[in-house]
């Protein structure tokens, strides 16, 4: 298969760089790849940056990171670039995630493929959900760093014994990062012990560890860290520290060894002798002679390379280098290491390894010579792109199947829910992309009862499928929790201080679609017996994870699906889910029937023609397309209520959000 890839390439230290590799690897393996900067397509209008990307009708996006999932404001609304255009995408995740982790949770999973280049960052990443992630170890372009520098005679300027390339974090960022998040110097010195005796643990694992060893203040300190908006902005400062602290830590120690420095400006404040500061250096085109002509290249990874191996190794090895670098965990599966590649693990190690390969320059070459073979053999980024498009083309070949199989069964053409009539007028239209395709979802307006209803219905397996991929992304956990205690709970106490107004006790009370059992937990609390069917599982498992204590009994399922008892119920609750459901007036029947003679629903809904939907328009959250199937007013809930079997008792404004009616209804007939 020949892929049409479209390369954004964004600006940064090496983002530009590994994305230009990749691009051009993917390019020999004969794909046709489309190169764009980031930085002049943001340039061009909404309208123009749109047609760009239909004009090239990519099958993927590659980016580095997240640097190409933009919103951009189009015909009066926001979208989200390549999600709303259906565009699968490939990131390749080179540094910490928890730097880009918002962007990631916004982020389509079903068009999202992480290439993730740390071990451990890669597992944290599935533990939160993120399904599509793969191992990308980096690589070498052995068209620059093997043919420049074999076709290059060492340089003067470079004939250096030691060598040393790379950026230093700016000491006064670091300080400013320090007091913007209000991390005590005490607390960064106890983080910095933890994560030196847990070298593979994330900064989130060492300050919950930290967490438990500490005092309830400065515990309470560091969750609130954790746990706030702005933790990517932690994850950078440490990050940043530590790698301020590794790498001025063995340059000063190595200035004596006679070590030069290439690279920013930052160095001059570190070192003893300005001499020793080299200035900055080309990658392109300087970095493959400095490699090969220095008989020894220092290698200080990033604090944010847990497992991984810095591309600088086998940039070195692939330009006849010869290179001394962090033992990282990785290297072993990358090389045979101390005959492939040299590692340290200490300052003291080092200064051995240096020392001797300095004066046994026949040994290093040995190791030169079987490192530069492994690294063309087997860490190139032609071979990383055919890791990467072997995987890209399963999740093209699957997209392009399923169009044809689901054409025939997108939609069916339903009749009003209520009156059962079939005369209706169109009220909007909107394109979704979906599956190599648009889907078109119409709303229409009941000529006889009023009712605006989806026609043609998307069906249950393709809503479903929006759903699982779009509607419940995984959120931050405790966010969530924090909305669901906060918010929901204290709105349905208030709920059923209402119900409460009908209903006698002891009572039993079922909540259909129970989410994450606020309402559910309410109303065990107060003592009634209490049932929660939801369908989604995460939904259910947080809600036994935060109410358990609480009592009440929580199922897995839809309604429809499961065997509950008839006649048993003194209130049915549907909280916010009518308006979801394929068909509501169905499903209401079969409420009743699960009521005592006499019983009571409760429902909320949006309201779409209260002044909140009017100022949102079609688009916003109470019309809510595509996952509202039915939009509804006081008239026409009240009379799909009445259609159902129960007298409608009292219809109020709803206690969740502007725009929400509730409705009270009691069973008036067996």
């Amino acid at each position: 298969m020949t892929c049409r890839i479209l390369a954004l390439k964004a600006t940064g230290v090496a983002a530009p760089y590994v994305i230009a590799d990749m691009a051009e690897a993917l390019s020999d393996l004969g794909h046709e790849v489309h190169v764009i900067e980031l930085t002049e397509l943001f340039k061009l209008p909404a309208n123009l940056i749109i047609e760009r990307l239909h004009s090239i009708n990519p099958d993927f996006a590659l980016m580095y990171g997240v640097s190409g999932l933009i919103h951009i404001s189009h015909n009066s609304r926001e979208i989200n670039l390549l999600n709303d255009l259906d565009i699968p995408f490939a990131c390749l995740i080179c540094d910490n995630p928890e730097l880009i982790m918002k962007t990631l949770k916004w982020a389509n999973c079903s068009l999202m493929h992480l290439f993730v280049w740390d071990e451990v960052y890669e597992s944290e990443l599935r533990k939160l959900g993120f399904n599509h992630t793969y191992p990308f170890a980096l690589a070498t372009n052995a068209r620059r760093f093997a043919q420049i520098a074999a076709n290059v005679n060492k340089e003067p300027e470079f004939r250096v014994p030691l060598a040393f390339i790379g950026s230093l974090p700016n000491s006064e960022s670091i300080f400013r990062l320090q007091n913007e998040i209000g991390l005590p110097s005490l607390l960064l010195e106890a983080l910095l012990r933890v994560r030196k005796h847990n070298p593979l643990w994330t900064w989130r694992h060492c300050i919950h560890s930290l967490c438990e060893n500490l005092g309830e203040e400065s515990a309470k300190e560091l969750e609130l860290l954790v746990n706030s908006p702005g933790f990517d902005k932690v994850n950078l400062f440490l990050d940043w520290h530590l790698t301020y602290v590794n790498r001025s830590g063995i340059v000063q120690f190595l200035e004596s060894e006679g070590l030069n420095i290439w690279g920013g400006e930052n160095w001059r404040s570190v070192l003893r002798d300005a001499n020793a500061y080299r200035g900055r250096i080309d990658y392109e085109t300087e970095t493959p002679i400095l490699y090969r002509s220095a008989d020894i290249i220092i290698d200080v990874p990033s604090a944010q390379l847990l497992t991984s191996v810095n591309q600088r190794v086998f940039d070195v090895l692939a330009a006849g280098g010869f290179v001394v670098t962090h033992h990282q965990p990785d290297l072993d599966k990358f090389f045979k290491v101390g005959k492939e590649i040299c590692s340290y693990r200490s300052k003291n190690e080092l200064i051995k390894r240096i020392k001797h390969y300095l004066t046994c320059p026949d040994d290093r070459q040995e190791i030169i010579d079987a490192g530069r073979a492994r690294v063309l053999k087997e860490h190139t980024y032609e071979l990383r792109a055919k890791y990467l498009i072997d995987i890209m083309e399963k999740v093209i070949e699957k997209r392009r199947s399923v169009v044809p199989q689901l054409a025939s069964t997108y939609f069916r053409h339903i009749s009003c829910n209520i009156c059962e009539r079939g005369q209706s007028v169109d009220l909007f239209t909107i394109q979704y992309p979906y599956g190599g395709t648009e889907l078109e979802f119409k709303m229409v307006l009941c000529q006889n009862c009023g009712l605006a209803y989806n026609n043609p219905q998307w069906n249950p397996e393709l809503i479903a499928d929006f759903y699982r991929e779009k509607y419940h992304r995984t959120p931050n956990q405790h966010e969530q929790d924090v909305k669901v205690i906060n918010i929901a709970v204290p709105c349905y106490e208030q709920e059923l201080d209402f119900l409460e107004e009908y209903i006698g006790s002891p009572a039993r009370i079922l909540d259909v679609g129970s989410g994450t059992g606020s309402f559910t937990a309410v109303t065990a609390a107060r003592g009634y017996e209490a049932w929660g069917v939801e369908p989604y599982r995460k939904a259910v498992e947080t809600a036994i994870r935060l109410f358990s204590k609480c009592g009440g009994q929580y199922l897995e399922g839809y309604l429809e699906d499961l065997v509950l008892p008839k006649a048993y119920f003194n209130a049915l609750v549907f909280n916010d889910v009518l308006e979801h459901l394929h068909k509501p007036k169905q499903i209401l029947l079969l409420a009743r029937d699960l009521l005592v003679s006499g019983g009571f629903l409760l429902v909320t809904v949006p309201d779409v023609e209260s002044v909140i939907a009017k100022v949102q328009g079609y688009l916003g959250q109470l019309w809510g397309p595509p996952f509202h199937l039915y939009g509804f007013t006081r008239r026409t809930v009240k009379k799909l209520l009445e259609s159902a079997g129960f007298e409608v008792l009292k219809c109020r404004t709803g206690l969740m959000y502007s725009g929400q009616i509730m409705v009270i209804g009691k069973k008036y007939f067996d």
